[in-house]
């Protein structure tokens, strides 16, 4: 699956250059900026990618930077280019979760990755992507929309997009043993 259609007409119609890079050089530059400098901090040695699973509140971490909006953070970037950040790594877990490809910098958690603390508590869920949230061996319990509960299944078992049979997952937790 590619990103951009193969029909070269409807290509046409999508002006990445004059529609998006021409519109915003320096807010992308930016934006490019924060995401070394995210990586350099949370990914220390390694190469640039978007460490997915590492931190995916992203609508709550877009309205806190809002309301700092025209206020420079801490590590010296504008709480804008934070918005602006994740609202792209927002938009683009939307439309993976809806079929476009996996973005060619996204790294997504993996089995050699640490386990998470215990959680007793339910986490929302609203699909935002296919992949499940925590780690893959991971045994997890899952509320579905049409009210049902279901308990012991190992994270990569589930389809995190669209649910058991008739019901949307809305909010997972860690197994209780």
């Amino acid at each position: 699956m590619t990103t951009l259609t193969t029909d070269s007409a409807e290509r046409k119609g999508i002006p990445l250059a004059r529609g998006l890079l021409d519109y915003f050089p320096a807010a992308l530059a930016e934006v490019a900026r924060l995401s070394q400098a995210g990586n350099d901090k949370h990914n220390p040695g390694e190469e640039l990618h978007h460490a997915r699973g590492k931190s995916m509140d992203h609508a709550d971490c877009i309205l806190r930077h809002l309301v700092e909006r025209g206020v420079v953070d801490t590590d010296g970037f504008l709480h804008d280019v934070k918005v602006a950040w994740r609202a792209l790594a927002n938009l683009q877990e939307a439309l993976e979760a809806r079929g476009a490809p996996i973005a060619r910098g996204a790294r997504l958690p993996t089995d050699s990755s640490p386990l998470p603390p215990r959680l007793d508590t339910w986490t929302p869920w609203h699909g935002e992507t296919s992949h499940a949230p925590v780690h893959a061996r991971t045994l997890v319990e899952v509320k579905l929309r049409n009210g049902g509960l279901v308990s012991g299944y190992r994270a990569d078992i589930l389809d995190w997009k669209h649910g058991l049979g008739d019901g949307d997952i809305v909010a997972w937790r860690h197994a209780q043993k």
